[in-house]
This record gives structure tokens, sequence and C-alpha cells, in this order.
């Protein structure tokens, strides 16, 4: 009966434990009008399942009645509660998704700041548009 108990007491902490790392890859913090703020552990960014879970789970928050933007951040302390963003915040947004019901628009971009061309002490934000597998 002890064996058992253990056992039953080790499966509990193991779900617990996978509940917490599921819940830890991401979390929607905040939103702004049309805007909604998700930080992203970045060890999950590149992970296109888990953006279309994310996406998928704001529409079912929200509903898809309005247009909105998801704000994707890379760093927990730097999502912004409100906008416009700081440069701090904007170095740490990592994606965005555009979606808009009137004309059937769903636009995901991934985003990365690169040396600016015309004057190296500065940085740019370079847009690389990726089509997610959504309905």
């Amino acid at each position: 009966m002890r064996n058992l108990r253990a056992v039953a007491l080790g499966v509990a902490v193991l779900a617990t434990l996978a509940g917490a790392a599921a819940a830890s890859e991401w979390e929607l913090v905040g939103y702004a009008g049309p805007l909604r703020f998700v930080y992203v552990d970045p060890a999950h960014l590149k992970d296109t399942s888990l953006i279309v879970r994310i996406v998928e789970d704001v529409y079912s928050k929200f509903g898809k009645d309005h247009a909105m933007e998801i704000d994707f951040f890379d760093d927990r302390a730097a999502v912004p509660q409100n906008v416009p963003f700081t440069s701090e915040q904007r170095r740490h947004q990592r994606a965005k998704f555009n979606f808009n019901p009137k004309n059937g628009l769903q636009r995901f971009v991934r985003l990365e700041l690169v040396p600016d061309p015309n004057d190296a002490t500065k940085l740019r934000i370079k847009e690389t548009e990726e089509k997610l597998p959504l309905p």
C-alpha cells in the first residue's frame, strides 16, 4: 500500500512539473486595445507549433470579431504594459501576428535586429514573413 501511495505521489509531482514546464513556455502578459502582449521563453521562439497554439489560445480568449495584433517578446521583464513601446522593449520583440477578420488577414512575421546598412552605429528591424498553419 505504501508503494502504491509513493507511486501515486510521484505521478502527481511529475504531472505538476510537466504542467509548470508547459506553462512557462509562454504567457499572455497583457493587452492594450487591439494589441496582445505575449512572453515566449527564448528556447521556444522558433517552435511554430507553439506559436500556432498561442494564436489559437488568444483567439479563444478574445474572439475573432475584431482586428488584433499579438506581439511576442523574449524577455518577461521587457513585455510592455501599454503603448508606445520603449526602445528597450522593441529590442526584445521577436515576432508579431496580425489578424483582420474584415479582409481575412492572418500575417505572422519574425523580427530580428540587424545592422543598418546606412548607419553602422544603428540597428534596424528586419521582418521575415512566415506562413502559419492556421484554419
